[in-house]
């Protein structure tokens, strides 16, 4: 199925390959003339996209690219925020080195097929640690912050009995 995929490892499953060889020219959007893949042994993807495409059709590898670029745009945003103050620059740098590591997985995912690699999704995972903990909980303790933040980075509203005096009239 070339819109939601054929599984895990489908392309290098040789019966799913059978089928998928033999349906090959029902697919009038993959048009290769005569040429038809061949039904002796199967194939495997060299590239993380193709192996995604291949294994979850065109709606995972959208879900999987658009993970990635949440989380790189991510980075962007914190690095950006602690650019502000000397003593978060470490933040910045490291949610930078975040991004030159997500796009060296893209760039060399060309040509491997490392599409699970751990370690990716641990980096995902650090840079959303690093913008709704990490940040929030270093400007807070910054001594120019006046605002304070909740644990999300969001300015907390003072409460309205700490700001108003009420005057009762007899």
């Amino acid at each position: 199925n070339p819109f939601f995929g054929g599984g895990f490892k489908a392309i290098e499953y040789f019966p799913v390959w059978m089928q998928v060889s033999q349906e090959f020219l029902t697919y009038p959007f993959f048009y290769t003339g005569d040429a038809l893949p061949s039904t002796v042994r199967a194939k495997a993807a060299h590239s993380i996209y193709f192996q995604i495409l291949g294994e979850h059709g065109f709606a995972g590898l959208a879900i999987y690219l658009s993970f990635f670029f949440v989380s790189f745009r991510t980075a962007g945003k914190v690095a950006k925020r602690a650019k502000k103050h000397e003593s978060t620059r470490w933040i910045e740098n490291l949610a930078k080195m975040f991004q030159v590591c997500l796009f060296s997985f893209f760039l060399g995912g060309a040509a491997l097929n490392f599409a699970y690699f751990e370690l990716m999704f641990a980096i995902c995972a650090l840079i959303m640690v690093l913008d709704k903990r990490i940040l929030p909980a270093a400007e807070a303790a910054l001594p120019d912050s006046t605002a304070a933040t909740d644990n999300a980075g969001i300015p907390q509203r003072r409460a309205v009995a700490e700001t108003r005096t009420v005057s009762r009239v007899d």
